[in-house]
C-alpha cells in the first residue's frame, strides 16, 4: 500500500472515530424522563427495593429525572418530591408487602402534570 493509500485510509478512521465521539457527546447531554412502577420499595427490605433504589440513584447520577410510584408504607415518614404513594394494603399471605388499591388516577394526573410542566407534549 502506498503512503497515500494509507493516508486516506488513516484519516477516514480518524474522521469515524471523531463522529462517534460526537454522538457519544450529544447522548450524553440527552436527559430522561422515566417513572418506576413498583409495589416494593424503601423502606421494605428486599432485593426488589434495592434495585429499584439504586436504578433510580444511577439514573439520577448521570442527569436524568426519575419518579418512583408505589405503595404506601406505614413505615415510610419522610416525604419525597419524586416519590408517588399509592394507597394499599397489605398482602394476605406475605403482611410485610403491600399491594396498591387505590391512586391509579392520582398516578396519571402526576405523570400528565409532569409532561404538562416538561413540555413533553
Amino acid at each position: 500500500m502506498t503512503d497515500i493509500g494509507l493516508s486516506y485510509i488513516i484519516g477516514i478512521r480518524v474522521k469515524e472515530l471523531e463522529r462517534i465521539k460526537r454522538q457519544i457527546e450529544i447522548f450524553k447531554e440527552e436527559v430522561m424522563r422515566v417513572g418506576i412502577f413498583t409495589d416494593t420499595y424503601f423502606p421494605q427490605v428486599s432485593g426488589v427495593a434495592t434495585s429499584v433504589r439504586v436504578l433510580k440513584e444511577e439514573l439520577e447520577r448521570l442527569g436524568h429525572t426519575v419518579i418512583i410510584f408505589t405503595t404506601t408504607d406505614p413505615n415510610a415518614t419522610m416525604p419525597e418530591w419524586n416519590i408517588v404513594r399509592l394507597g394499599s394494603i397489605p398482602l394476605f399471605s406475605f403482611k410485610e408487602r403491600r399491594i396498591a388499591v387505590q391512586g391509579f388516577i392520582e398516578a396519571y394526573k402526576v405523570s400528565q402534570e409532569y409532561i404538562r410542566k416538561q413540555n413533553l407534549v
